[in-house]
């Protein structure tokens, strides 16, 4: 045995040595001197048992060179007996918190908090290694629901049941077009085992949030299960579709003459029976003509129109609009304004974006005209919230390697491919964006060396995907590298599809150039209102960016895409008091919304700094809950 130890101790050496040299240790975040003491002379073993003599696993399971470790106990633990060998005989091991020991063995008392933290100590002189232990009490029994969030997808509405406690049964009641549900649902205890059957799922989906429902009534049956796997709780969730409406064509008059037909807009505000209705075009475009939309304005029952056409489907929402301020900056009396929405697709955009080398899938081109009586034609683009605008394909893309882009240009007249957010459905991809335009569904296929088996690989493979983030070059992502304001704020532009055009020469932050890389993306957040500067006027392009900051960002981001579930309540960090007051609200909105997680002992570390794939991982989090419906 002492044999096999030297032979180890040697061999670990030769690597800490190697390993040393190049900077790898430092390099993720490991002190180079800890590393070299735990490696020389730490432990051999840790084990844990509570006062029933039930052994708990370390998570990760537990190797010599590893020093950090979680660990799950049960609510009526009310003492742990931890048991370790060093590597070096006649190093002394002492325990954070003991209240006996032997030796290597040492009964610890549970204290009342929900987290605590054990230290693990191995002395030998002068030379010394040190573990932490994460303890976190849970009840191994709870297998009730926290949130059962339900967002109808085809028509951006909420439709999410109050979650009451001993209820197991819920309904809800959607339109007759909708297609597919966006669901989030939490059991509230974050240990607990969930499953979800019914509805229909891609399989190869990434994000696991998005359910087809084909049929009129869909039962959907939810299974929660305690963490120590003995109680499982069974809900149900019932959505049915509302009656499809019915349009009746006209009729002719009497005396055999005919009354002048009406167009399909005006039948379908005529036998709407829902709050949704979907309007027919045949061709490339659609008049919404004056004594239409005065009609559709007037009318409290119709919210949203859907206009479909062979290329894809144009949701327009009324009532997102300032009409009146529209029309006056026109020049135009209300009852004087006319529509004209065009879909088409857009194949020379397709072709000259396969030159610049993405796999175009599909295109469609959406543009919104104010129409004068001149015949005039005005583009109205700046919308000011988000439009789904659908794209129909020939074949569905392959879950998990496609993104869609808008056709752009930037303050210099380049075309630039902006990311914007998606949901696929079968062959219809449905694109939200808060301006209109080109749209192109591109086939993505990417990854990187350095993350090949990185705890944060499947998150930054997905955004990688979806065109958010990019590589560092060679083929690498660097995911430990710390993140600066100007690289994460065109990450969050990617995110939230902000357009970029002509914003890079604002001259509103002093130490921003129209000539830098960021600069219309720092343009396009500040103008969204996502971001701020100093007080001096610097926009601190180069500073590595805080949590507290982060945080704050992203949380103005859910406000900003119209995210409107509440959060749940999050437990207190142990730094909580150090969190400053401008950032304390979004912190703890982005921890009950499991967006943001405490780092060992349960700490947020407001002023520390995030990694790449930290943020990676955050965005990947707040895709799975925005609706983009703002």
């Amino acid at each position: 045995m002492l044999n096999f130890l030297d032979k180890q101790k040697k061999w670990t050496s030769m690597l800490l040595i190697v390993l040393l040299a190049v900077g790898l240790l430092s390099g993720i975040g490991i002190p180079t001197a800890q590393a070299a003491g735990n490696a020389e002379h730490g432990l051999t073993n840790l084990t844990v048992k509570d006062q029933d003599n039930h052994e708990y696993l370390l998570t990760p399971e537990f190797d010599s060179w590893q020093w950090n470790y979680d660990l799950v106990v049960d609510t009526s633990v009310t003492q742990l007996t931890f048991e370790a060998t060093p590597l070096l005989e006649g190093a002394v091991i002492t325990y954070s918190g003991a209240i006996s020991q032997t030796g290597g063995s040492a009964t610890l008392a549970t204290p009342d908090s929900k987290t605590y933290i054990v230290h693990v100590h191995v002395d030998q002189g002068d030379q010394s290694a040190s573990y932490q232990i994460i303890v976190k009490r849970t009840d191994p029994k709870d297998a009730s629901l926290k949130r059962l969030g339900v967002y109808d997808n085809t028509n951006d509405v909420d439709k999410s049941p109050v979650v009451t406690p001993d209820v197991k049964n819920y309904s809800v009641e959607v339109e007759s077009n909708t297609k597919q549900l966006w669901m989030s649902i939490f059991p509230t205890d974050e240990n607990a085992q969930l499953t979800i059957t019914g509805g229909v799922q891609d399989p190869d989906e990434p994000i696991k949030v998005f359910y087809g429902i084909p049929d009129k009534t869909t039962v959907f049956t939810i299974k929660v299960t305690s963490p120590d796997g003995t109680l499982t709780e069974t809900y149900t969730l019932t959505v049915t579709k509302k009656d499809a409406p019915v349009v009746t064509p006209p009729v002719g008059g009497g005396g055999g003459g005919a009354v002048e037909s009406s167009s399909p807009l005006e039948e379908a505000l005529n036998n709407a029976i829902s709050s949704t209705i979907t309007v027919k075009v045949s061709g490339t475009s659609f008049t919404v003509r004056a004594a239409e939309l005065a009609k559709l304005l007037a009318q409290k029952k119709v919210e949203t129109i859907v206009f479909e056409s062979q290329t894809g489907s144009y949701s327009f929402n009324p009532g997102q609009y300032d009409w009146s301020k529209l029309a006056g900056i026109l020049g135009l009396t209300l009852t004087d304004l006319q529509l004209k929405l065009e879909v088409a697709t857009d194949q020379s955009a397709a072709d000259s974006a396969d030159k610049a080398g993405l796999d175009v899938l599909g295109s469609a081109n959406f543009t919104l005209k104010a129409v004068k009586k001149d015949g005039q034609e005005i583009v109205l683009n700046d919308l000011g919230h988000y439009i789904k605008h659908t794209v129909k394909l020939g074949s569905q893309p392959a879950a998990g390697h496609a993104a869609v882009v808008r056709v752009d240009k930037d303050a210099n007249g380049k075309i630039v491919y902006t990311p914007v957010p998606f949901t696929v459905n079968g062959t219809e991809v449905s694109v939200m964006s808060r301006t209109d335009g080109t749209f192109l569904i591109v086939q993505t296929d990417k990854s990187f060396d350095d993350t090949a088996t990185h705890w944060a690989k499947k998150e930054v493979d997905a955004l990688a995907s979806l065109l958010i983030i990019d590589g560092v070059g060679n083929g690498a992502f660097d995911p430990n590298r710390s993140v600066t304001r100007a690289e994460f704020t065109a990450l969050v532009v990617r995110l939230f599809g902000l357009a970029t055009p002509a914003a890079a020469g604002n001259g509103k932050f002093g130490d921003v150039q129209t000539s830098d890389w960021f600069a219309s993306a720092v343009a396009a957040a500040t103008g969204a209102g996502l971001i701020n500067g100093y007080e001096n006027g610097e926009f601190r392009p180069d500073q590595t960016i805080s949590r507290d900051e982060m945080a704050v960002i992203l949380a103005r981001g859910l406000a900003f895409a119209g995210h409107k579930g509440d959060a749940a309540g999050a437990e207190a960090f142990a730094d909580q008091s150090d969190i400053p007051a401008w950032a304390a609200e979004a912190t703890s909105q982005l921890a009950g919304l499991g967006i943001v997680n405490g780092k060992p002992g349960n700490a947020f570390d407001p002023e520390g700094e995030a990694t790449r794939a930290e943020s990676a991982v955050m965005m990947f989090r707040m895709l799975s809950i925005l609706t983009f419906t703002k």
